[in-house]
């Protein structure tokens, strides 16, 4: 037997590109994932005396100096 594929995708146009929606959910995905990075090693910069190997990142949220960049990025 043979299965029947829809290849109704739903398309993106973005700036003259198209995009189909798993591969815009890929992107979204990765650059997302790189802004949270890119955010909680900024924070742990700025935070005096924190340790990446020993405290846990929810420390970052509690410290004066990072509270309120890591409270942006966790309630997106």
């Amino acid at each position: 037997m043979n299965q029947i594929e829809s290849t109704n995708d739903v398309v993106f146009p973005l700036r003259g590109l198209t995009f189909g929606s798993r591969k815009l959910a890929g992107v979204l995905f990765f650059a997302l994932a790189a802004q949270f990075m890119t955010v909680i090693m900024l924070a742990a910069a700025m935070a005096p005396d924190y340790d990446f190997g020993a405290a846990a990142i929810s420390d970052l949220g509690v410290l004066p100096e990072t509270a309120l960049l890591f409270g942006s990025i966790v309630r997106t």
